[in-house]
């Protein structure tokens, strides 16, 4: 069974191997992925040791 592949909402980019991790914040983060939605929309993505993450930043 083939299983198709879509491509994930824009984001910032991330480092090899842990992706996102230094950037994600642990404080604060409604305002920082409202700030980050200015430049990548209300959907972006994040990826965190290979795992993503979809942030929604609207209703």
């Amino acid at each position: 069974m083939s299983q198709s592949v879509r491509p994930l909402p824009p984001g910032p980019k991330g480092d090899p191997l842990i992706g996102n991790l230094r950037i994600m914040p642990r404080k604060y983060q409604p305002e920082i992925f409202y700030e980050w939605s200015k430049e990548y929309g209300d959907v972006m993505s994040l990826n965190v040791f290979g795992r993503p993450i979809i942030v929604l930043n609207s209703v």
